[in-house]
């Protein structure tokens, strides 16, 4: 009986060294579980910053294609309003070049006509002067015939005196006087006669001569006509050909147009219907004005403001509502529920320049840190990037 104690004694001893040994392996157990997920966080934790990391180049990725793709679309606008531009003044240019080609042509054709049709009356005149002065001649042959007859006559009549003059001397001399003064006075007006027509004569060969001058002249004038004519259809086709030449390059400028149209329409299926680019980021008051230099220090932060340019690409949008999230760096968005638990809301009103921002006009409320700003129109993000907020250094 004196043994109890002992063995109760011993029992427990032999009870604890169970259980320490029990809590021994519980803890070894439970330091091993502890390692492993230790090890499991540590794996989660790496790959939850590996997904980050690639969440972060994707959006960096994404952010940098729109980027892109707005900087494109914004330039494919500007060249399809150049491109319609020059193609309407191409079109102006060649239709105005056309009239005064025309113009110029027929003016030509009508002074072409003019002229040959004076040419004409000139030769006609000229055909009339000279059936006059072959006219003039035969009656010069004509006269210069009776003439030789005249003097014919007065030979015979002389021989006829010589033999006359045994016979009858008075009347002989009486008869020679006669003849004398009738030969004289016939052989003076056919003198006169022959003066007249050798002044004709010459009036008609300076008239011809004149005439002949006219007609070159005209015919000098009709082939400088020509020539201007011929000048002026060489100029008709070099700028018929150049109309050509307007109207390939037009075709040409309408096909680019139209195959940058598809483009821009291509890329405006994957583009949202508003795009937003932000120009500056700074520190702002309540009113918009920056603070100081607009350094993003965390101790003097009052306003992130935000001076961004918005464009809609879909014309039906007359005003639109977009919400803006700031994530701080930890990921936490700052919530307002005014704003539908979006950080704040901006309205716009067509496409132009928006300012807007957040924060507290007496305290700071960011700290240093990169933090994420998200434009949401519609439910859709259609702008993401990061700000990175300093420490202030006195």
């Amino acid at each position: 009986m004196e043994q109890k104690p002992f063995d109760s004694d011993l029992v427990q001893f032999l009870n604890l060294e169970q259980e320490t040994a029990a809590l021994e392996k519980n803890y070894i157990d439970a330091k091993e579980s502890l390692e492993k997920v230790q090890k499991e966080l540590a794996d989660t934790q790496r790959k939850k910053e590996e997904t980050d990391a690639k969440a972060a180049r994707a959006r960096n990725d994404a952010e940098a294609e729109k980027k892109a793709h707005l900087e494109e679309i914004t330039t494919y606008i500007k060249q399809k309003g150049v491109l319609k531009k020059e193609c309407e003044e191409l079109s102006q240019k060649n239709e105005q070049m056309h009239r005064d080609m025309s113009a110029e042509c027929k003016r030509l054709q009508d002074d072409l006509g003019n002229k040959s049709k004076e040419l004409q009356d000139r030769k006609s005149s000229l055909d009339k002067i000279s059936g006059e002065l072959q006219g003039k001649k035969a009656e010069l042959k004509e006269e210069e015939k009776q003439l030789e007859i005249l003097r014919g006559e007065k030979k015979a009549l002389s021989k006829k005196r010589k033999s006359a003059l045994g016979v009858v001397l008075v009347l002989s001399l009486v008869i020679m006087l006669f003849e004398a003064y009738y030969f004289t006075e016939e052989v003076s007006r056919w003198k006169d006669s022959c003066e007249n027509a050798r002044d004709e004569k010459d009036e008609v060969l300076a008239k011809l001569a004149e005439t002949e001058a006219s007609y070159e002249d005209t015919e000098t004038k009709k082939k400088e006509l020509e020539d201007r004519l011929a000048e002026a259809e060489t100029s008709y086709e070099n700028a018929e050909k150049g109309r050509e030449e307007t109207v390939e390059k037009f075709t040409e400028a309408v096909a680019e147009l139209e195959g940058m149209s598809e483009k821009l329409a291509e890329i405006e299926k994957y583009a949202p219907p508003v795009m937003l680019k932000v120009n500056d980021v700074y520190n702002a008051d309540k009113y918009g004005n920056k603070l100081k230099s607009g350094d993003l220090k965390a101790a003097e932060m009052r306003y992130l403001h935000f001076d961004c340019d918005v464009y809609f690409l879909d014309d039906s949008i007359q005003k639109a509502v977009l919400f803006v999230d700031i994530y701080d760096p930890s990921g936490v968005k700052k919530k307002n529920y005014s704003f539908q638990e979006h950080t704040f809301s901006e309205d716009v009103s067509m496409t132009g320049r928006i300012d807007c921002g957040w924060g507290n006009e007496n305290i700071s409320t960011y700290k240093a840190g990169t933090y994420r700003v998200d434009f949401i129109y519609d439910g859709t993000i259609i702008h993401s990037q990061k700000v990175e907020i300093e420490v202030a250094l006195y």
